[in-house]
């Protein structure tokens, strides 16, 4: 019932993106399984999904979404308990963009953007939970071009969401 909510709704113009929340309450595991026919919707109709890290298992998300090669996602909200996987996550789900709002680790963000370069990266502030401008400030000064500095912090969810291309 819910796929065929999005899919009306996708109809009329109206998503843009899905987001999956509260996948730690429901204990409903991220698996091709689970969610086939949902991603596979996705990834047929170009539509990017959003996933927060904390409340999803890694080996869930790399197993799913390697299932869905063309699926463009977003993860959100990782933070030091992700610290040690995130970049094999990244290296393992081409498809995977990291939205930034809880990078602390120092040194961690430099190193990602040396690995994966500026457009598997957007600015994010998980706002509501975190305040934006730490985040700000950190991107103005790990030595971004003002030309990658825009991707991350615009161009990059432009392209993603099919509002703008940037190649």
């Amino acid at each position: 019932r819910s796929l065929n909510q999005l899919q009306a709704l996708h109809a009329e113009g109206r998503v843009s993106s899905v987001r999956l929340a509260g996948l730690d309450i429901i204990d409903f595991p991220f698996r091709p399984w689970s969610y086939d026919p949902l991603l596979s919707w996705l990834s047929q109709e170009g539509i990017p999904l959003w996933l927060a890290l904390p409340e999803m298992k890694a080996d869930d998300i790399v197993t799913t979404l390697q299932a869905y090669p063309d699926l463009e996602t977003i993860l959100v909200g990782s933070h030091y308990m992700q610290a040690l996987w995130i970049q094999p996550m990244m290296k393992a789900v081409p498809g995977a963009h990291l939205e930034l709002s809880r990078i602390e680790e120092i040194g961690h963000l430099e190193s990602m953007l040396e690995e994966f370069g500026p457009r598997r990266f957007v600015f994010g502030s998980w706002y509501w939970r975190l305040a934006m401008g730490p985040m700000l400030f950190y991107l103005h000064h790990v030595g971004l071009s003002d030309e990658d500095l825009g991707l991350i912090c615009e161009g990059n969810l432009l392209r993603i969401l099919g509002e703008q291309s940037n190649d």
